[in-house]
């Protein structure tokens, strides 16, 4: 956890790096939150990573996903992120 991290309601696995806000989610291991960013209500898979001031609502990823815009889902539909591909 950073200096600027802000949690609340998560489970939040080892090996994550939380330097923006998350609230009512899941992260799996080595999870990136970078300073900025916000998730909320969401499953955020192994190794994926939030950039760029993104906000994430109602969304599930694969591992090893690359979310650097805003994206949302909704309660009875989240939205599902495919992992990046190399």
């Amino acid at each position: 956890y950073g200096n600027s991290a802000n949690t609340k309601d998560c489970i939040i696995s080892n090996g994550c790096r939380i330097d923006g806000k998350v609230e009512h989610s899941i992260l799996s291991r080595n999870v990136v939150v970078e300073k900025g960013c916000s998730v909320s209500n969401s499953i955020i898979f192994t190794d994926s990573i939030i950039t760029n001031k993104s906000k994430v609502n109602y969304v599930i990823t694969e591992k090893s996903a690359f979310i650097d815009t805003n994206i949302a889902g909704d309660k009875d539909e989240p939205l599902f992120v495919k992992h990046k591909h190399n």
